[in-house]
């Protein structure tokens, strides 16, 4: 997972490994010190239902990176004498979005020099390092983030385990996720309903978050990802075979897949978007996403492009192989 964004955005960021209890690195330059660490597994009886009205609205999905107006405005409101902490951290977030460390760390500093000890400013800084997938990064980030609460804020489970996704640490994410379905009772009951709940979200996210749901939800289909308006519905989603030598080395990968979507349904152009780096899995991936069938929302007249993430994890091989 962590190979294929970094594809993404074709760039490397430092992470670190993750152990047991507190996680800690050394420092990184810029944003938060990695050296502060995050709490890896949820402690025994955590709630996460608490208000946060410093991050309510989040940022604007309608902000589009790729618009060179949205992006105009968005750095005339940042650099205006006394910008609020939202307009100071939306450029930097949207300049995440593009890949633009330089341009993110910038804004970010900008931001912290007259909001240090804000709630919001840590939280935005989090989905912002997860944006450059720098996902140590963001949980640090967060974590700070909830200390600074000082209580236990609705929104650190679910980011924090997208977030353990990049990281690869699979039983951490998943701790935290079902803190997170028991504090967002009922909305994250289903794969279905996660995506509802997180349908704003923008493509990295989405991308954890379907490789969340893969191992947290192993018997729902995958689900098309069409840029940052949501998803494609899947009417019949082929799941992938495990390659039997891959499965026996215990090697794992995601394969992106990106399939243009006719107003049939049917996929007309399916490529590799980023390779797993194993041919195996990446054919086999090809395979089922040329046989997936899509429903288009009504009305829609043109092709969609829309993404989908093909995950090979050794402990569902397994668990497929018995059945």
């Amino acid at each position: 997972m962590r190979t294929l964004l970094c594809a993404l955005f074709l760039l490397v960021l430092p992470m670190a490994s993750v152990a047991d209890g507190k996680s800690g690195a050394t420092a990184v330059a810029g944003f938060t010190d990695t050296a502060l660490g995050f709490d890896r597994l949820p402690k025994e009886g955590a709630r996460y239902r608490d208000l946060d009205f410093e991050v309510a609205g989040g940022a604007d999905p309608r902000w589009s990176p790729w618009n060179p107006r949205h992006m105009e405005i968005a750095r005339e409101r940042a650099e205006r004498a006394g910008a609020g902490l939202r307009r100071l951290t939306n450029l930097p977030y949207l300049l995440s979005l593009r890949g633009d460390r330089e341009g993110a760390e910038a804004g970010l500093a900008k931001a912290r020099a007259q909001y240090p000890d804000s709630v919001a400013l840590h939280w935005s800084e989090g989905w912002i390092r997860l944006n450059l997938l720098d996902f140590e990064g963001a949980l640090v980030a967060w974590q700070q983030a909830e200390r600074l609460h000082g209580g236990q804020p609705f929104w650190v489970p679910y980011t924090k385990a997208i977030a353990l996704v990049g990281v690869g640490d699979d039983t951490a994410a998943l701790a935290w996720w079902q803190v997170a379905q028991r504090a967002l009772a009922p909305d994250l009951d289903t794969a279905t309903g996660a995506r509802q709940r997180f349908s704003h979200w923008r493509v990295t996210e989405k991308i954890l978050l379907e490789e969340l749901i893969q191992f947290a939800y192993p018997r729902s289909a995958p689900a098309a990802i069409v840029d940052g308006r949501g998803y494609l519905e899947m009417t019949h989603a082929p799941v992938p075979m495990y390659p039997v030598e891959l499965l026996r080395q215990g090697i794992e990968g995601t394969v992106l897949v990106k399939l243009k979507v006719g107003q049939n349904g049917l996929p007309g152009q399916v490529r590799i978007e980023r390779s797993s780096g194993y041919p195996a899995f990446d054919e086999e991936a090809l395979k089922v996403a040329k046989l997936a069938r899509f429903e288009l929302p009504q009305g829609a007249t043109k092709p969609v492009w829309a993404l989908v993430p093909y995950r090979f994890a050794a402990a569902a091989g397994v668990r497929a192989a018995a059945e």
